[in-house]
C-alpha cells in the first residue's frame, strides 16, 4: 500500500480526519492458518473419532459438532482484531481510536508539534507480509505515547507523519 501525498490529503473535505488506516489485513494471516487448521481438525475428528469413543461411556453422548465453536471463535477474533482499532490522521493531530469492539474504548492523541521521535519496527513476517508498527514519541514521555500497530508501509507512514509534522511547524512559524 503507499499512502498518498500530504497535498492530496490536505485537499480532503473533512480536516479534522484527513486520513483513516486500519490494520493490514496481512497481519492476520497467522489468525486465518489457525482457523483453517482447526477446520481440518474438526473435519478429521468428526470422521475418525466417532467410532473410537463409542466405547467410553459418558463421552459417547457427546456430539463432536460442538467443537465447531472453537473455530468460529477463532474467526470472530480475527474480525475482532481487524475492526478494533482505527488510526486517524488530522490536519493538526493524529490519534487512535482503540476498543471499538471491545470493552475499554480510549482515544489517545498527539499534535504533530509535540511530536520529538517516529520509530518504525518490523518483525521478521512484517518484512516478508509488508506490515509493521510505527511509534511516536513526544517529550511528555519516555516511552511512545501513540503507537500504530500492524499497519501497511509502516516506513512510508512514518515519513508521512514526518510531512505532517513538518507542514504544521511552517503554519505555526507563519
Amino acid at each position: 500500500m503507499t499512502y498518498p501525498s500530504i497535498y492530496k490529503i490536505l485537499k480532503g473535505p473533512n480536516r479534522a480526519e484527513l486520513l483513516c488506516i486500519m490494520r493490514s489485513p496481512l497481519s492476520l494471516i497467522p489468525n486465518i492458518i489457525l482457523f483453517l487448521l482447526l477446520i481440518f481438525l474438526l473435519l478429521v475428528a468428526n470422521l475418525y473419532l466417532p467410532y473410537y469413543l463409542q466405547y467410553i461411556p459418558f463421552v459417547s453422548k457427546f456430539s463432536l459438532r460442538w467443537l465447531g465453536i472453537i473455530p468460529l471463535l477463532v474467526l470472530l477474533e480475527t474480525a475482532r482484531r481487524y475492526y478494533n482499532d482505527l488510526y486517524v490522521l488530522g490536519e493538526v493531530s493524529i490519534f487512535r481510536k482503540t476498543g471499538r469492539l471491545s470493552l475499554n474504548y480510549s482515544v489517545p492523541s498527539v499534535r504533530y508539534t509535540d511530536i520529538r521521535g517516529i520509530f518504525v519496527f518490523q518483525s521478521f513476517w512484517g518484512r516478508v507480509f509488508g506490515y509493521g508498527h510505527v511509534y511516536v514519541g513526544t517529550a511528555a514521555q519516555g516511552d511512545a505515547e501513540l503507537s500504530i500497530e500492524f499497519v501497511s508501509a509502516p516506513y512510508q507512514l512514518a515519513r508521512l507523519i514526518e510531512n505532517f509534522r513538518e507542514y504544521n511547524l511552517n503554519q505555526k512559524n507563519e
